[in-house]
């Protein structure tokens, strides 16, 4: 029984996976980037690619959960941040509405 969600054939490379991700998160992970940090990235995509498929895997999943990680820092930061502003009083309450006609003045 061939299972429907295991892609047949090679599968993509690095390079390309990372081309496929959405532009924001591109940015988000330093893809943007000058032509000397461009060269180094491609170095490390290229050693990354020379690994075994298992190890590249591997490698994904320990970004992937560090790049969660930072987010959940960054999370926790904004958080922290809030619950001072709204000791401090510098948080309005209202509705939706209250927020809109105030938006509108």
């Amino acid at each position: 029984m061939i299972r429907m969600d295991v892609p047949v054939g090679k599968p993509p490379s690095l390079r390309a996976q990372v081309n496929r991700l959405p532009l924001g998160f591109q940015k988000e992970v330093g893809i943007q980037m000058d032509s000397q940090q461009t060269m180094i990235f491609q170095k490390a995509l290229d050693v990354v690619e020379s690994l075994p498929e298992y190890q590249q895997e591997h490698l994904i999943d320990i970004i992937r959960h560090r790049l969660i990680e930072h987010r959940r820092e960054l999370l926790a930061e904004n958080i922290r941040e809030a619950r001072k502003e709204y000791a401090r009083g510098e948080v309005k309450k209202g509705t939706v509405d209250d927020l809109m006609k105030e938006l509108s003045e």
